[in-house]
């Protein structure tokens, strides 16, 4: 398995000028969210997406990602066809993807990052938290694995989105995911396997 810390500093060069623009407008309300602005996805302070925190790290390649959101929506991913579903690899290599759904329900475009480090480094969410014990385990968590909503269809909406992101964690979640952190709502979840079928259902979480 290779780790890629050195990647995770190219995600921060990347931005200097949307980092310092959000550290400039830091509000105590909220978390600092690096991973807001690393995204470029959110507006007005709000972002479509769930992180998914966990020891394990998910090393991914197109192929990979291509072959798992295919067990999330069969017959939709593979074979890639630039006109249906697609995945492409995204700035960084290796740690962040787009992916182009058109799943029925479940479409838009989305930013997927599978990063080796500790969501801390990106988001001072744990803040937030008032359970001690949840508060110390999410601060130990060394990998986390985001989708963020780029954009949506003409006729597609956020529940459509949020579908789309919970039936891919689910598959993409490891045996040791912990917790599910919104990065702008300040909600962190127990990633256990109640919660992992109801995503897999295309249930919503709060």
């Amino acid at each position: 398995m290779r780790f890629r810390f050195p990647l995770i500093l190219a995600l921060v060069a990347a931005v200097p000028c949307a980092i310092a623009s959000h550290a400039g407008a830091k509000s105590p309300r909220r978390p600092a969210n690096l991973h807001q602005a690393v995204s470029i996805s959110h507006e007005a302070d709000h972002m479509v997406s769930w992180v998914m925190l966990s020891n394990s790290y998910v090393e991914l390649d197109e192929t990979r990602l291509r072959a798992v959101l295919d067990q999330a929506f069969p017959g939709e991913f593979v074979p890639q066809r630039d006109d249906a579903s697609f995945v492409v690899e995204g700035p960084v290599a290796g740690v962040q993807f787009l992916v182009q759904s058109r799943v029925t329900g479940a479409a838009g475009v989305f930013m997927l990052n599978t990063v080796p480090g500790p969501y801390t480094r990106f988001s001072d969410f744990t803040k937030f938290i008032a359970d001690q014990t949840v508060r110390k385990k999410a601060q130990t968590q060394r990998s986390w694995l985001s989708i963020d909503l780029m954009s949506k269809h003409s006729n597609s909406t956020e529940a459509d989105a949020y579908r789309f992101i919970g039936r891919a964690l689910a598959k993409l979640a490891p045996r040791d995911a912990t917790y599910l952190v919104h990065p702008t709502r300040r909600v962190v979840i127990a990633f256990d396997e109640d919660v992992r079928r109801r995503l897999e259902r295309g249930e919503q979480v709060p």
